[in-house]
């Protein structure tokens, strides 16, 4: 895992080590992962991380809940921070 190993490390930040993980992998002919899919389990919830090296993406990062969802800019930074409720408009 290279690239994609960006993603985890904020995800294991948050929230510590997962109790279980599954993983799926494209890798370029270099060796390194092209993108991927990364599911971590820790019982009550899970999280769910996309990276790839062959596509490019805007999309800022989101911690989908109950009431709403966090987005966040550039999680690695967090440069921008807004919830967004259930059905609502983003308060920042």
């Amino acid at each position: 895992m290279d690239i994609g190993f960006y993603c985890l490390a904020s995800a294991v930040a948050l929230w510590g080590e997962p109790q279980a993980v599954l993983a799926t992998a494209s890798l370029l002919d270099s060796g390194v992962d092209a993108q991927g899919t990364v599911v971590l389990s820790y019982g009550d919830f899970d999280v769910t991380l996309h990276h790839s090296k062959v596509s490019d993406s805007a999309i800022p990062s989101e911690i989908q809940g109950e009431d709403g969802a966090l987005v966040i800019e550039k999680i690695s930074e967090c440069q921008k921070l807004a919830f967004v409720p259930r059905g609502g408009k983003a308060r920042t």
